[in-house]
C-alpha cells in the first residue's frame, strides 16, 4: 500500500479513536494538549507497529534502526494530528498532484 494513503486511512482512523476515548471518559475534560498527546500517541504507536513511514517514501534514506524510529515517530504525529493536518501536508508538497487547467504552476 501507498505509504502516502496509509498515514490519510490512520489519521481518519485515529480521529475515530480519539472521538470514542473522549466519549468513553465524557465527565473528564482533557485541555487541547492533552488531546493532542492522545492522538499522537495512537498515531506514533500504530506507525510504530505497522511500519509506516512517510520519509522512506519520499525518497529519504534511513540507514540506521534510529532514523527508521524517528521517520515513524514523526509520521505518528503528523496521523495523529488530524485528517485536516495531514490533507493540507499533502497539498502544500503538491504530491501527484497535476493543474486542473493543464497549465503548470510558476
Amino acid at each position: 500500500m501507498n505509504v502516502l494513503v496509509a498515514v490519510v486511512v490512520l489519521a481518519v482512523m485515529i480521529e475515530k479513536l480519539a472521538e470514542v476515548v473522549k466519549a468513553s471518559i465524557a465527565p473528564v475534560k482533557l485541555p487541547p494538549w492533552g488531546w493532542f498527546a492522545v492522538t499522537s500517541g495512537i498515531g506514533m504507536l500504530l506507525c510504530v507497529l505497522f511500519n509506516v513511514n512517510i520519509f522512506t517514501q519520499l525518497g529519504f534514506v534511513a540507514e540506521t534502526a534510529a532514523a527508521v524510529l524517528v521517520g515513524q515517530l514523526i509520521t505518528g504525529i503528523a496521523a495523529g494530528s488530524g485528517s485536516n493536518f495531514v490533507h493540507d501536508l499533502l497539498s502544500r508538497i503538491n504530491i501527484g498532484k497535476t493543474p486542473q487547467d493543464g497549465s503548470e504552476k510558476q
